[in-house]
């Protein structure tokens, strides 16, 4: 007879559960622990303790639960930077908080490339704020904060990324390429504040009109990027042209299939087309 708290489907390949994610788990939630010859085990969470082994869930339940959690904190960033009297410190810690809970949790989750686990994500943030102006943090994360929910968790993640290589090849966090890699890379795509959501976030395959839109983001950022006074920044005319390039070109290819301007490898400023 078959213990009702067990359950094996060879044809459901479960993934195990960032911990970090447990805090957002209801009661309800479906997870299981394994057995020694890999059965799956019913888990109650309320039993959760720290002698708890891995957790695992059906890929399709955690991304549900992962897009929660990117929209809550999204609601959270928002209401933060409505706050009067809100600091940089208080944004910074929020945006710290987001990245250590979801950056293992990210879509590409390439650990071989990107493994955060040597990095201090305070520290990160703290010396990406060296040099800016009170306030200037804030303001461009108010930038970030009109993106919708998905692309505000894909922006800040591919953030860290950049920093995240500047580092591997010794290169340090307080460096002017890094501190404008990262700007760049949070500001990459915010020329899609201004589509809709019903576009961005849809989840079946888009129409001809809507991918034109889509690919009309760039052009669109330009235009965002030009309201954002990054003289007042600190950063100087090079940098700031990088940031456009950076912004404009991501998704150029180097054999010309990109867009919006369909640029060659050698007509692309250096690392910023897709691959």
């Amino acid at each position: 007879m078959v213990n009702e708290n067990e359950a094996n489907f060879p044809e459901i390949r479960y993934v195990e559960i960032n911990p970090k994610l447990l805090a957002f788990f209801g009661s309800e939630e479906t997870v299981f622990t394994r057995s020694e010859d890999g059965t799956l085990i019913l888990f109650h969470l309320e039993d959760r303790n720290e002698d708890t082994p891995a957790l695992y869930m059906e890929p399709k339940k955690l991304k549900d639960l992962s897009e929660r959690v990117a929209k809550r904190f999204k609601s959270d960033l928002h209401l933060k930077l409505k706050e009067d009297g809100e600091t940089e410190s208080e944004v910074s810690q929020l945006v710290t908080e987001w990245v250590d809970i979801s950056i293992d949790d990210s879509i590409s989750n390439d650990k071989e490339i990107v493994n955060f686990g040597a990095i201090n994500l305070k520290e990160v943030i703290s010396e990406l704020l060296q040099g800016y102006k009170k306030d200037n943090f804030g303001n461009l994360m108010r930038e970030v904060d009109k993106l919708d929910y998905s692309t505000a968790q894909h922006s800040i993640e591919i953030m860290f990324y950049v920093v995240n290589y500047f580092e591997s090849q010794k290169i340090d966090r307080v460096d002017r390429r890094s501190k404008v890699g990262a700007l760049a890379a949070l500001l990459h795509d915010v020329g899609k504040q201004t589509i809709s959501d019903k576009i961005i976030l849809k989840a079946g395959p888009l129409d001809d009109e809507e991918l034109k839109t889509i690919k009309n983001h760039p052009d669109f950022g330009k235009d965002v990027l030009d309201q954002i006074d990054f003289k007042g920044l600190g950063f100087s005319d090079s940098d700031i042209k990088d940031i456009y390039d950076a912004e404009y070109q991501h998704h150029e290819r180097e054999d010309g299939s990109g867009y919006p301007l369909g640029l060659k490898r050698e007509e692309i400023s250096e690392n910023y087309g897709d691959n």
